[in-house]
């Protein structure tokens, strides 16, 4: 059995011990013409870096390293975790780095911290596995000299010069992207392939694609639908929404009352188009009937309410005549 990884949480970062994160350049709109082109506040050219330290308490006489309660930038932290997570920090970050180095990083040796400094810079990479990366890991962090790149702390995101992104959850996430894909393109080309067969027809590729609100699709030939489909899978901006919305409406399909409830979306969207259904205060009416604020709504109570299932069919089958 695979042993769980250790993993913690620095500020609002999570690490999980054994990934690698990079710095990255922090978007700031304030920045002259060019930098915001660039979606940075730093110049991106090879070799310019920043060098930061840990700041000194005049007050304690103690340095700010994060490995103390009183340490000032553990201010934020919740009094209820506030000691394990101190607890956790210096086992699985300080002392494993004291014993690799041979150092004393204690808040008050001034010998160690006074000596102490982290270079900054674009694309700079720190290995968790590597007890030096992952004790400075911990400092650019715990400083608030990066931060994630879609922060909503006010205050680390207006110290954080720089962005820390985890490159095998990126990895992961493109991966997973990738898989995605490619099982939607298998399902879309399986379903296309009934299409117009008279022997197995199956209209479950119009009812996912009408799901998708993807309208005046039914009974649509192969090479259009061929061509609506790839362009919203391969769209730059949202190809993959597109593809996880088309996914998740296929596997509605395989459940009973979901498909019901998708194919009375489907018949209410024809009522709507032959304009027999009512739009008023925000509401949809059909036959003096409220139906619902929207048409999925509306097809979500038709499936469980009898009477209104039976107003929906029967129009529909007066309305298709």
């Amino acid at each position: 059995m695979a042993t769980k990884k250790q993993s913690i949480r620095i500020a609002n970062t999570d690490i999980t011990m054994g990934d690698i994160f990079k710095i990255v350049p922090k978007p700031d709109l304030d920045a002259p013409s060019g930098f915001i082109q660039h979606g940075t506040s730093k110049l991106l050219v090879r070799g310019i870096k920043e060098i930061r330290s840990i700041s000194f308490d005049e007050r304690t006489r103690m340095w700010n390293t994060g490995f103390d309660t009183e340490d000032d930038c553990n201010k934020s932290l919740k009094r209820e975790e506030k000691s394990a997570l101190i607890s956790l920090y210096n086992k699985i970050i300080k002392e494993p780095y004291e014993k690799k180095y041979k150092e004393d990083a204690n808040n008050v040796n001034d010998d160690f911290w006074g000596g102490f400094s982290i270079d900054i810079f674009t694309n700079r990479e720190f290995d968790t596995k590597n007890e030096k990366d992952m004790f400075e890991l911990y400092h650019v962090l715990k400083q608030g000299y990066v931060c994630e790149e879609r922060e909503k702390d006010a205050t680390l995101q207006r110290s954080a010069m720089y962005c820390i992104k985890n490159i095998k959850k990126q990895q992961t996430q493109t991966e997973q992207k990738q898989e995605d894909k490619l099982e939607a393109m298998v399902t879309f080309s399986t379903l296309l392939g009934s299409v117009g067969d008279k022997k197995n027809e199956d209209d479950t590729l119009y009812t996912v694609l009408e799901w998708m609100n993807i309208s005046n699709i039914r009974g649509a030939d192969k090479e259009t639908l061929k061509k609506t489909v790839l362009k919203r899978f391969e769209d730059e901006k949202s190809g993959n929404d597109n593809i996880k919305r088309f996914l998740e409406a296929f596997k509605m399909t395989k459940d009973k009352n979901s498909k019901d409830e998708m194919d009375l979306f489907s018949m209410l969207t024809k009522l709507n188009h032959a304009k027999k259904l009512e739009y008023r205060q925000k509401q949809y009416f059909l036959d003096g009937e409220r139906l619902g604020n929207h048409l999925k709504e509306a097809a979500k109570i038709a499936a469980t309410d009898s009477k209104i299932k039976d107003m929906v069919s029967q129009a529909y089958r007066n309305t298709i005549k």
